[in-house]
């Protein structure tokens, strides 16, 4: 037996014959309103008009616009019986209490935020007492174990060079060097003491907030964080100054570049010179 064509030859055949009919309905409205136009003045029957007429109407009810209007166009039976939704309120009291309910959950929300914020204070507030507990503690076991007399007031006639030790010589005396580098806090306020400059306690406070305003400003940019090490820089290079006229060492241009840079490099190893040479003069006194 023979098969049936495929689906695509069968619409291919199709195409032709949809498109005779579209012509032939095109051709037979041109003639109708074309014969209904001049029906009038041609003397027309009746029975011509009316049927001319009826195509007419006919194809004006099938046109695509007309459709559309029909489909679109709602019933009025039907929309009496459809529901009524109030999307909002409908009357002067309902539109009180949602105000005053708004407001509530505003003043609720503000009162949850000032809490949230005074608890934010508040642990900053303990974890800053704990931590001033925490310096003051290890400041005073320090004094009590590792302090350094007060030197006279005896200041040398004669000016020397340099520091009496060096500054990588800090392995020579151990327990310095060890204080120096795990407690340079206290080490260095310990050395301020013992040469007369300030208190102990002053120095750790000095020493305590220049590094803390040092590492706080490195959050905030490399500029800010650079200019904040520079500064904290000058101001340990200030002090190691005062030791130089202390002790009468030479202190020219060249040295104060030398020591702002061995501040700068090597904070650890500075402030165990300083404190080698403030031991050294407690043993010569």
């Amino acid at each position: 037996g023979s098969r049936p064509p495929p689906e695509s030859l069968k619409s291919t055949r199709a195409m032709p014959r949809l498109l005779c009919v579209a012509l032939l309905l095109g051709a037979v409205q041109a003639a109708v309103v074309g014969h209904g136009a001049n029906g009038a003045t041609n003397g027309a029957t009746r029975f011509e008009a009316e049927l001319v007429a009826r195509v007419a109407n006919v194809l004006h009810e099938t046109s695509p616009s007309v459709l559309l209007q029909k489909f679109v166009k709602a019933d009025p039976k039907m929309d009496k019986d459809l529901p009524v939704v109030h999307v909002g309120p409908t009357s002067d009291e309902e539109i009180d209490t949602l105000v005053k309910q708004d407001l509530q959950r505003t003043v609720k929300r503000s009162l949850q935020e000032r809490v949230a914020a005074w608890k934010t204070v508040g642990m900053m507030a303990a974890v800053f007492a704990v931590y001033v507990a925490l310096v003051a503690l290890l400041g005073w076991c320090y004094t009590k174990l590792w302090s350094t007399p007060v030197m006279s007031e005896s200041k040398p006639d004669v000016e020397v060079e340099e520091f009496r030790h060096g500054v990588f010589s800090c392995f020579e005396d151990m327990h310095i060097c060890a204080l120096s580098f795990c407690c340079m806090p206290y080490r260095w306020a310990d050395t301020m003491k013992a040469a007369g400059v300030m208190s102990f306690w002053t120095g750790v406070l000095i020493f305590f907030v220049v590094s803390n305003l040092r590492m706080w400003a490195q959050d905030y940019g490399p500029i800010l964080g650079l200019s904040a090490w520079i500064c904290s820089t000058l101001i340990f290079t200030y002090y190691r100054q005062q030791l130089r006229q202390i002790f009468s060492i030479k202190n020219d241009t060249m040295d104060k570049l030398k020591d702002f840079s061995l501040w700068c490099c090597c904070c650890c190893c500075a402030a165990a010179q300083e404190a080698r040479q403030v031991q050294m003069k407690k043993l010569d006194v």
